[in-house]
């Protein structure tokens, strides 16, 4: 939906989800979390952190793909290395953005991170 109705995405992503829809949206969310042995506040703290991230990687992708009506990243030029040589061993990398693998990377973080709220068997 994001890729498709950039402009509407922002709208729709930050509504409450407080209808019959929602609920069914957020049951299934948290059924799923169930499953992986997590209930409560644990849970509901797993879906908020895993929608945000969800939203912001879309709202990220939409806002730098010109097919999109996002600007493009372009290459950074003139950067002070004595001020910022961290980021000038990596301009190169700055001045570009794989989606798809951003968006792996962050996954496998977050999933590494909830991986340390579950009860030991």
């Amino acid at each position: 939906l994001a890729l498709q109705h950039p402009r509407a995405f922002v709208m729709l992503a930050t509504r409450r989800l407080s209808s019959q829809a929602g609920f069914m949206t957020i049951e299934t969310a948290l059924r799923n979390i169930e499953r992986a042995g997590f209930r409560g506040k644990i849970a509901v703290g797993m879906m908020r952190a895993m929608v945000s991230y969800l939203l912001g990687t879309l709202m990220r992708e939409v806002a730098t793909s010109p097919e999109l009506g996002g600007i493009a990243l372009s290459p950074y030029e003139d950067v002070d290395v004595e001020a910022f040589p961290l980021s000038a061993e990596v301009i190169d990398e700055l001045g570009t953005y794989d989606h798809d693998h951003e968006f792996e990377f962050g996954l496998e973080l977050m999933i590494a991170a909830l991986e340390r709220y579950q009860e030991p068997d």
